[in-house]
């Protein structure tokens, strides 16, 4: 085991988004004129501070880590975690490393940042903060992993909106600030060993939000220089996720990624590495797979312990008591919330594998309230072998049926929407049905209520279905 740099910095920039590139950045420019960037990376969702920094940190989603903002700022991070951050397991195989971490928002130091770490900790505003970096690197020129997180980006967003000319006029200032940590380390000899990442947590909108799934809000910019970094753009075939950001860190200090993690090493980073390790990933071919005509795959559930989207796109959240076997998840107890997925008014088709009981009788997925079927939304439900489609605009509903014609045991399921051919297609085992929609639905987003597995969606969650599920892709 050793360090393949001297040191790793990893500078956040809250709420800054891709925004760098609308704004003038002479330093960071210069930082990367020679490395490897991306402005296509992916954060977390909700696209919230809490849940973004968490994943940056932790190696793992928001599903998982379970982090918001309500709660790091009262609730320290469990230092027995199956979810360790990047310092942990840093200090767990370096025991005499130099960690240190500078935040302008204290709550990622108080509870996204295990205690009793020896991490070092400071926290102020953007340019004392800066200050205090700076002084931190001229006494302990021999650190090994440093942290920091500037705010003032995020605050100009929400009092100006992002993007616009203050929002940027931040961002120019802040760039002024990783210029002056750049001059110190070049004045120490130090900037060559130096794994310097640039990145950010989320962006947001121009009328100052932040939280939802537009691509101003959930994609962000990443900036990686150092030696042995490839020039170039980061994983071009497969957008990087914030939390791999934790696995790059690691990388830098020589440390294997934790088994808990889902974090990976985009490819197109490191010469040594130059493929990352997302071989075994989905997401690296599935944004540009076209599997019929007009559909790409856009969420693809894995179940082996857990509830992970291989694409990448989506965070899924299961609420309940789920049970995983052989690669399944029994929904019995349980459901799934896909977050942040919305259908619009475009084209998708769902697939999934599944067995049920013959007497089954409940909500296989939904983004409405079930009990009611003129309710705005779509319902596809089973009863005793029957499969039904619901789709309600509020006032009125249609619904459209197939029978199986075969077993329930790992039933093989497709539900296809051609909104502009208005034609609706159910398939069960092989077995396919097409159905004139009559323009019904034609208009309607479909994104009142979150698109849910197992049960309905808001608080009318319908019946719990004895389903477990093997396989759940979504298509647009």
């Amino acid at each position: 085991m050793s360090k393949r740099y001297s040191r790793v910095i990893l500078l956040g920039v809250d709420g800054a988004g891709i925004f760098f590139a609308q704004a003038d950045t002479p330093n960071m420019d210069k930082l990367f004129e020679n490395g490897a960037v991306t402005y296509k990376a992916i954060t977390s969702f909700p696209t919230i501070s809490a849940e973004c920094w968490g994943s940056m940190l932790h190696g793992v989603g928001p599903e998982v880590h379970k982090l918001t903002n309500s709660i790091v700022g009262s609730i320290r991070y469990d230092v027995k975690s199956p979810y360790p951050s990047f310092f942990r397991v840093i200090r767990e195989n370096y025991p005499d490393a130099k960690l240190a971490s500078f935040c302008n928002w204290d709550p990622i130091n108080y509870g996204i940042v295990e205690e009793d770490l020896n991490v070092y900790q400071g926290t102020n505003g953007d340019e004392r903060l800066t200050d205090m970096i700076i002084d931190y690197i001229n006494e302990n020129p021999d650190f090994d992993t440093l942290f920091i997180q500037y705010d003032d980006v995020d605050g100009a967003g929400h009092e100006n909106g992002y993007g616009t000319k203050n929002h940027l006029d931040r961002i120019t200032l802040t760039d002024t600030f990783i210029g002056k940590i750049v001059d110190t380390l070049k004045a120490k000899d130090m900037l060559d060993d130096t794994l310097f990442i640039v990145t950010a947590d989320h962006g947001g909108t121009p009328t100052g939000g932040h939280g939802g799934n537009t691509d101003a809000e959930k994609i962000i910019y990443m900036g990686i220089a150092g030696k042995g970094v490839i020039k170039g753009e980061i994983s071009p075939e497969c957008p990087p996720n914030v939390r791999d950001l934790a696995a790059i860190v690691l990388y830098g200090m020589g440390l294997d990624i934790p088994e808990t993690w889902t974090a990976k090493i985009p490819a197109n980073i490191f010469e040594e590495l130059k493929e990352g390790t997302q071989n075994d990933c989905a997401c690296c071919c599935a944004p540009e797979q076209t599997v019929s005509e007009g559909f790409v795959l856009r969420t693809a559930l894995s179940f082996d312990g857990k509830t992970v989207d291989t694409t990448s796109f989506t965070s899924p959240i299961v609420v309940g008591d789920p049970v995983y076997e052989d690669s399944k998840i029994d929904l019995y107890q349980s459901q799934i919330i896909i977050n942040p997925y919305k259908i619009g008014v475009d084209n998708f088709k769902v697939c999934l594998n599944a067995s049920f009981a013959p007497n089954a009788k409940g909500v296989i997925f939904a983004n409405k309230n079930v009990s009611v079927p003129e309710a705005y939304g779509f319902a596809f439900t089973v009863d005793n072998g029957t499969f039904n489609f619901n789709v309600g605009d509020g006032t009125s509903a249609y619904n459209w049926a197939i029978e199986a014609d075969a077993g329930l045991d790992n039933a093989e399921i497709e539900v296809t929407v051609d909104r502009k051919a208005q034609k609706l297609i159910l398939a069960v085992n092989g077995t396919a049905k097409e159905f004139d929609m009559d323009d019904f639905g034609k208009d309607l987003t479909f994104d009142a209520l979150a698109f849910t597995i197992g049960a309905g969606a808001g608080n009318n969650l319908g019946e719990h279905i004895p389903m477990k599920l093997s396989k759940f892709e979504v298509y647009r």
